[in-house]
Order: structure tokens, then C-alpha cells, then sequence
């Protein structure tokens, strides 16, 4: 969506409001964001997303023709960071919270034997079984083969 296409939509929403009134206030609003932006503040608009600025300090590096030494200099840039109720994981759930879904996402995997001491066990002709010590926490053990 172009700026003119939101002015538009705005405009059409707000027939108390003449376009180029829509016009301004649109202005204003980036123009205050970018102006925030500028002096370093952070910009929170709850329910859609937080811009920030991000500083990268002066190093130096080479040029990879030459290999001559180059000093690049201090960088800022702006971020954005989505708010959680425009994120599409934030959407997946909401929609699994509404089809009767308790968690939202997939089932987790079933957890597996450790890979180790099974193959221990086979590699000295045993199966593995799982015992249990005298507080009850369980054990991977190994029964012999000849005894079976």
C-alpha cells in the first residue's frame, strides 16, 4: 500500500474529513515518527509494532580488491520489531484457539530413548529395559541376551 492508497482508504473511511485534510494528518503522523527516529527515540505504536534505531560503531576493514586497510565510519539505522497481535505465529494460535485446539501449534514430538545407551547394549549382545533405582527415578538399563 503507497501512502496515496492509505490516504485514500482514510479519506473514504472518514467522510467528515476532506482529503487533503487526510493528507495532512498522515504527514504529520510520519513526519513525527521520523523526527523521533531522528533525535534517537524509540517509536511504541501498541498492536502494530515498535521502531528504534540501532547504532553500529566505527571499526575498521579491508577492501577486498586491494586489500588495502579502510576505516568505515559510526551507522544508525532504523528497526522495526512487529507487535504480537500482527505476528503470524500470534495469528496461527488465535486461529487454533478458535477451532478448539488447546496449545495452538503442533503436537511436540514423543520423546525418544537416548541413542547411546541403546546401542551400548546392542553392541554387547543386550536389550535395552528400562529399571528403576530404589527412589523410583528410571534407569536405562540392559538385559543379556543369554538370558532371555
Amino acid at each position: 500500500m503507497t501512502k496515496s492508497e492509505l490516504v485514500s482508504k482514510l479519506a473514504k473511511a472518514n467522510p467528515s474529513l476532506t482529503q487533503r485534510k487526510v493528507e495532512i494528518i498522515v504527514a504529520t503522523i510520519f513526519g513525527e515518527i521520523a523526527a523521533a527516529l531522528s533525535r534517537g527515540d524509540r517509536v511504541e505504536l501498541r498492536g502494530f509494532g515498535v521502531f528504534s534505531t540501532k547504532r553500529v560503531s566505527a571499526r575498521a576493514s579491508r577492501n577486498p580488491l586491494t586489500g588495502a586497510r579502510v576505516n568505515v565510519p559510526e551507522k544508525h539505522f532504523i528497526t522495526f520489531k512487529l507487535g504480537r497481535p500482527m505476528h503470524p505465529s500470534a495469528q496461527r494460535v488465535g486461529a487454533a484457539l478458535a477451532h478448539g485446539h488447546a496449545r495452538g501449534g503442533r503436537r511436540a514430538a514423543p520423546r525418544r530413548r537416548s541413542a547411546w545407551r541403546t546401542a551400548d547394549c546392542r553392541w554387547y549382545g543386550s536389550y535395552p529395559r528400562v529399571t528403576y533405582r530404589e527412589n523410583g527415578a528410571p534407569y536405562m538399563g540392559c538385559i543379556n541376551s543369554d538370558l532371555i
